[in-house]
């Protein structure tokens, strides 16, 4: 999913999305449309142009309807090949992938969640200095108002990458509901909300039987983050003009309060059954049925509610 849309099953008992990745090559097609949503060429290059510069073969292409459709996280070295940048990223070098370490989940859910500045073209993170993956000074968070909620398809110099509307949840609702995944022996486990995944309904699933790094079942959010910002009045405190790194919302955040890094706000994770899905990373501290990481929910931004896992 790299739209805010309805995934409707007829019920658990009943639809159900076999997540086996194999045999091997199955995965071939989700990371060509993947890299294509992130604006990168097969390779894993940025490319301010699409279709052949896709692919120089012109074997396969990056519809224009998908292309430069979704984000990054703040700090989420998307290019570069640098562990100390790319973490989890890099945690998957045997079978190379954007998402790393967290591909071929069940479901997978993308989206936008930041405009940049009208006169900067840094959609990766190239030009972030010594921090890899920072967004360019002046860069904002997506909200629902009109301008952020347009669509803009235009394939036009200088428009590519321009569309903030199509892919942004605080448009328009969504949700995952009435459905049983299983068979997920990938990075993502069942159910992976990468980021800005704001107002999702994930409802009334069954997830049993995956494995996943973070988690086998729901996962929701990126667990690489940068340290909480305190509205201080120094770095995003009030009258202080956006930085790099990109400082969340704070409006209504006490002073020198941690400020919410609001990367996936009031996410409902409800009527759930999670159970036989693990965790297959090294750091055994994570859970196997349920994760909800930093930027995920608190109790304004998300809650969770009538879930049952077995651990």
């Amino acid at each position: 999913m790299w739209k805010p849309v309805r995934l409707q099953g007829v019920g658990a008992g009943a639809t159900t999305i076999n997540a086996d990745a194999h045999p091997a090559g199955k995965l071939d097609a989700w990371r060509r449309q993947v890299v294509c949503l992130f604006g990168l060429a097969l390779n894993g290059v940025p490319i301010s142009g699409i279709n052949t510069a896709f692919d120089p073969t012109g074997t396969y292409s990056c519809p224009a309807s998908q292309y430069l459709r979704v984000d990054r996280i703040p700090f989420e070295a998307i290019v570069g090949w640098d562990a100390t940048g790319n973490g989890n990223l890099a945690g998957q070098l045997q079978e190379p992938t954007l998402m790393g370490a967290y591909e071929g989940a069940g479901i997978t859910v993308l989206s936008r969640g930041i405009r940049i500045p009208a006169n900067s073209t840094d959609f990766w993170g190239l030009q972030g200095g010594a921090v890899a993956g920072a967004f360019p000074d002046g860069s904002v968070y997506l909200t629902n108002s009109t301008a952020n909620c347009t669509v803009n398809t235009s394939t036009a110099a200088g428009q590519l990458g321009r569309d903030y509307g199509t892919s942004n949840f605080l448009c328009n609702p969504s949700r995952i509901d009435g459905l049983s995944i299983s068979n997920s022996s990938q990075g993502g486990g069942g159910i992976f909300l990468h980021g800005w995944n704001h107002n999702l309904e994930v409802a009334n699933t069954r997830v049993f039987g995956n494995h996943g790094t973070l988690t086998g079942g729901i996962n929701v959010g990126n667990g690489e983050t940068p340290d909480l910002y305190v509205n201080d009045g120094t770095l995003c405190g009030p009258g202080v003009p956006a930085p790099a790194p990109l400082c969340p919302p704070f409006a209504g955040v006490l002073p020198n309060a941690a400020i919410p890094f609001q990367i996936n706000t009031r996410v409902h994770v409800h009527h759930n059954a999670v159970y036989n899905s693990y965790n297959t990373a090294d750091n055994r501290a994570l859970a196997g049925p349920l994760v909800i990481l930093n930027g995920a929910a608190s109790p304004k931004l998300g809650y969770l509610a009538d879930t049952r896992t077995d651990g």
